[in-house]
C-alpha cells in the first residue's frame, strides 16, 4: 500500500506536472510566449497609465522653474553632445527638455510627442505661439514629483530671461500624441 501511495504522489506531483515533464516536452517555450505577452502587455499598460497620469496632472496650469540651454554645450549637458534629446529627436525651435517625475520614462518620451503651452508666451514655434515640445529630458536629479523644471532652447527665451537665468513660468499639458502622427 505504501508503494502505491509514493506512486501516485509522484505520478500526480505539482512539481513534475509544472515543470513540464509530463507529457514528454518541457515546456519552455510556452512559458517563453507567456512571458514575453506579459512584457509586451505590461509596457502598454504602463506607457498608457503614465499618459493617464500626467494628463491628469498637468491638465491645469501648474507652476515650473525655468532655465534655458544650448543642447550643444557639454557643460550643460551631455559629454560629446550631438544636439539629439532622449526622445531621439534633434533638439530646435520649440524644443524643451522637462522633468516630470520620477515615474517618466525615456521610452515613454521616446513613443510620444508631449506638447506644453506656456501662459502669456509670445514664442511662436513650430507648434504655435507658446507651444513647445518635449524633445529632451532633465537629468534625474531634477525629477522631484513636487516640483517641474523646464529647460528651454537657448533661442526661444527673450534677453531678460536669460539675464535671470532662472525664472518662474506657468504651463499646462496641450496634448500627447503617439509618435507616429507627426
Amino acid at each position: 500500500m505504501r508503494n502505491y501511495v509514493f506512486l501516485f504522489i509522484f505520478i500526480f506531483s505539482p512539481i513534475i506536472i509544472a515543470s513540464g515533464m509530463v507529457g514528454g516536452h518541457h515546456g519552455k517555450m510556452e512559458i517563453d510566449k507567456i512571458e514575453d505577452s506579459f512584457k509586451e502587455k505590461n509596457i502598454k499598460t504602463i506607457s498608457k497609465n503614465i499618459e493617464d497620469e500626467l494628463t491628469e496632472k498637468l491638465s491645469n496650469w501648474q507652476t515650473a522653474v525655468g532655465t534655458y540651454y544650448n543642447p550643444m554645450d557639454s557643460s550643460q549637458t551631455k559629454k560629446n553632445p550631438d544636439g539629439i534629446g532622449a526622445s531621439g529627436r534633434k533638439i530646435s525651435k520649440g524644443s524643451i527638455a522637462f522633468a516630470f517625475g520620477p515615474s517618466f520614462t525615456k521610452q515613454f518620451i521616446r513613443d510620444t510627442h508631449v506638447f506644453l503651452e506656456i501662459k502669456n508666451c509670445n514664442v511662436i514655434t513650430p507648434y504655435g505661439k507658446g507651444i513647445f515640445r518635449v524633445d529632451d529630458l532633465k537629468n534625474i536629479r531634477f525629477n522631484d514629483d513636487n516640483t517641474f523644471y523646464i529647460d528651454f532652447n537657448y533661442q526661444d527665451i527673450n534677453s531678460v530671461q536669460k539675464e535671470q537665468g532662472v525664472f518662474l513660468i506657468e504651463f499646462k499639458i496641450k496634448k500627447i500624441t503617439k509618435s507616429t502622427n507627426i
